[in-house]
């Protein structure tokens, strides 16, 4: 009877979304797919339910915003795909996620947001998974879901859990927590594919737009005083992709205090802690993880971090 159902569906949401309606068009277009299968292949559910499924898609993602379809054929179509999402043939699975996720962000359709919750973490398939993923609308209730993605065993899912979290989810939205264990994972995944998709979230959403392309910045979004291991990853990933170059001897002199011309001729000693003004954690680290980098070495700054160094090491 579903089976059914789906061509009933098919020839209604047909008849729905086009004003200019041939007969034999129609009859055609609603028995194209059977009638095909007919002649190789004995008819199954299975088969007619992945037809049906293909067929609605298509259908659903070309339909204009502003046709003219009943709400009563929606909810049919819906409660229909909700069906065919544990469906167990995947690919009619992924073909229902890829239909309901046009829906999923109308509030009158919060229970599609359900089943998607509900399905993500008991689902053996991963292209399944990452299609639900794919599909997943930006909130707190699916923020911790997709970042537990980060962590799936199929390396499809994890890089689209960082695709995801770029495109849907702006840093402001995080919390400190979720940032760094988002960068953490993907900085340090066993996927090359994987630690390139987190690496392009940080460079061109959380470090170009959020962060005005400026490293220091970027680090105050993660409370490097609390975690300096993932601040200290960080740094080591954006100075391997040469975006972190230290300006001038001015941009870290400033926090020299220079001893006194009398001091000097006096023959005083001057501690170095006197003569370092204290540095914020997050510019601490950049200069610090700075001081071994060739670009470092390459400028002549050498001299200054040698004696940056007990003041760093101390506020870190």
């Amino acid at each position: 009877m579903r089976s059914l159902l789906d061509f009933n569906l098919l020839r209604l949401l047909y008849s729905s979304s086009t004003t200019d309606v041939n007969p034999k068009r129609a009859e055609k277009f609603e028995s194209s797919i059977v009638r095909g299968e007919e002649d190789e292949y004995p008819i199954n559910a299975d088969l007619l339910k992945l037809g049906g499924a293909v067929s609605l898609l298509r259908i659903i993602l070309r339909l204009p915003d502003d046709s003219e379809v009943s709400d009563e054929l929606w909810d049919e179509v819906i409660e229909l795909m909700k069906f065919r999402v544990v469906d167990k043939v995947p690919l009619t699975c992924t073909l229902a996620v890829r239909a309901l996720s046009r829906f999923v962000n109308d509030s009158e359709n919060t229970d599609i947001l359900d089943v998607f919750l509900e399905v993500l973490p008991l689902e053996q398939n991963s292209e399944v998974r990452k299609t639900i993923v794919l599909s997943l609308p930006p909130s707190n209730t699916t923020s911790q879901l997709i970042i537990d993605c980060t962590m799936d065993v199929s390396e499809p899912v994890r890089k689209a859990a960082y695709c995801v979290i770029a495109n849907k989810f702006p840093l402001q939205s995080l919390s400190i927590k979720h940032r760094t264990t988002i960068l953490q994972r993907g900085l340090a995944d066993r996927s090359l594919a994987v630690s390139k998709e987190c690496l392009k979230l940080m460079i061109d959403q959380w470090l170009a737009k959020c962060s005005n392309g400026d490293p220091v910045k970027l680090l105050k979004y993660l409370d490097v005083e609390t975690y300096e291991s993932v601040g200290e990853s960080i740094m080591e990933s954006l100075l391997k992709a040469g975006l972190v170059k230290p300006q001038n001897l001015e941009s870290i002199q400033q926090y020299i205090l220079r001893a006194s011309t009398n001091e000097i001729k006096e023959g005083y000693s001057v501690d170095h802690s006197v003569r370092i003004k204290l540095m914020e954690p997050e510019v601490s680290l950049y200069w610090r993880m700075g001081k071994g980098s060739d670009a470092a070495a390459t400028m002549g700054t050498e001299e200054l971090y040698t004696l940056l160094k007990p003041q760093t090491t101390m506020i870190c």
